[in-house]
């Protein structure tokens, strides 16, 4: 993109973020962004159609740029964990913009849809490791996770991030484990179970009961 076309593309987007922390997306107006950015209103359609889609590129940029460091990091290190503490690292020195656009005046889902990004990344390796969990319960699994991990992270934001990006990675990777474990447990008695019943029935059963 043009240098200068970045440049007001970039006021336009401090100007939102500044009305976002007064009120809510669907109450700003463009024209108030216009004044605010020191722009004519042509200026700004020739960027974005309205402030939703303003909102929506303004996310997809910052979505794009921890897309960028997931996949660099995995590459190199293929830790889960790993790459979510340098995920948070990211979100903590920009702490100002996600806590703009994932509060209730922008988009409070925009903490899941990190997630579930990261988790993208994740998907073959619990596929790997976890052969016997069918594709429903893979999919489940990764929905479950991904908003959870969007609320503790909201959570973390909210709550000004005064713990460590360690901390915080380290309690979302047990979570992570211990529901992958529980479901693993769930499997266990209930495959324990059925062959009980199954044995017991076989051990009781008269040759009438065989028949039907």
């Amino acid at each position: 993109m043009d240098p200068r076309a970045e440049y007001t593309k970039k006021i336009i987007q401090d100007a939102f973020l500044d009305l976002l922390r007064e009120k809510p997306f669907t109450q700003i107006t463009v024209t108030e962004l216009v004044k605010k950015a020191g722009i004519n209103r042509t200026t700004f359609y020739k960027h974005f159609l309205d402030v939703p889609d303003l909102l929506k590129k303004t996310e997809d940029d910052l979505l794009s740029g921890l897309k960028t460091l997931v996949s660099e990091r995995w590459a190199s290190s293929a830790d889960p964990e790993d790459v979510t503490i340098e995920v948070l690292r990211l979100i903590r020195n920009d702490s100002e913009r996600y806590a703009c656009l994932g509060s209730r005046n922008g988009d409070a889902a925009l903490n899941s849809k990190l997630f579930r990004m990261i988790y993208e990344m994740f998907y073959p390796v619990l596929t790997q490791n976890h052969p016997s969990l069918s594709e429903t319960e893979r999919q489940m699994l990764y929905f479950y996770l991904s908003q959870g991990s969007g609320g503790v992270l909201l959570w973390w934001i909210q709550n000004g991030m005064r713990e460590p990006p360690e901390e915080i990675a380290a309690y979302l990777m047990a979570l992570v484990r211990r529901t992958i474990a529980d479901r693993a447990e769930v499997q266990n008695v209930g495959k324990a179970s059925s062959e009980d019943v199954s044995a017991s029935c076989h051990d009781t059963a008269s040759p009438d009961a065989a028949i039907i």
